[in-house]
């Protein structure tokens, strides 16, 4: 069974020890792999147009998510690169090499200055795993996972997501569930 872990905790911790000079008791490559995804610049200078409509507040909060997802796939050795893009024009991200998951769509929810979604194809089998382990989360049909500004983010649940999302097909292959 895979085992999933907390990648942005200890990422932020390994950035700490390097600001409080303990930089040597953490791994160099968990520091470069921080840094580099905190100042990751865009793929697709459509995508970026994309976020900059966004209002500020969600827009902070699609780019930690966005963040979360490069870090993820970083991490997981199983996932590869990922293409950044736009689908249904939503920023999209696709594992190309390996075609080891489904795609990942973030948004805004249209009508609401709260509300963004973190959506993924709607024939996969993942929100409707995640309604049964995450009752509480909000969701709309078998496609997305509705957050809002006004609550704390899920991170464990939403960290979860992008690692199941990204090793969707992987897993799915290798006969392992959620």
């Amino acid at each position: 069974m895979l085992l999933f872990t907390n990648i942005t905790r200890r990422l932020k911790r390994c950035a700490k020890d390097a600001q409080l000079g303990r930089a040597k008791n953490s791994s160099p490559f968990n520091l470069a792999l921080w840094v580099k995804v905190k100042n990751m610049k865009f793929q697709n200078p459509e995508v970026e147009k994309t976020f900059n409509t966004y209002s500020s507040k969600i827009k902070k909060q699609l780019l930690s998510v966005r963040r979360l997802i490069f870090e993820i796939a970083h991490k997981t050795n199983e996932v590869g690169n990922i293409e950044e893009t736009l689908k249904w024009d939503n920023p999209s991200y696709i594992t190309s090499k390996p075609k080891s998951g489904t795609t990942i769509r973030l948004s805004s929810v249209r009508g609401s200055n709260s509300e963004y979604a973190i959506s993924v194809h709607c024939q996969t089998t993942l929100i409707a795993e995640f309604k049964e382990k995450y009752p509480e989360l909000t969701y709309e049909g078998n496609r997305s996972i509705i957050l809002n500004l006004n609550e704390k983010l899920p991170s464990y649940e939403i960290e979860e997501f992008i690692f199941l999302a990204l090793t969707y097909h992987y897993r799915k292959k290798q006969g392992i569930g959620i």
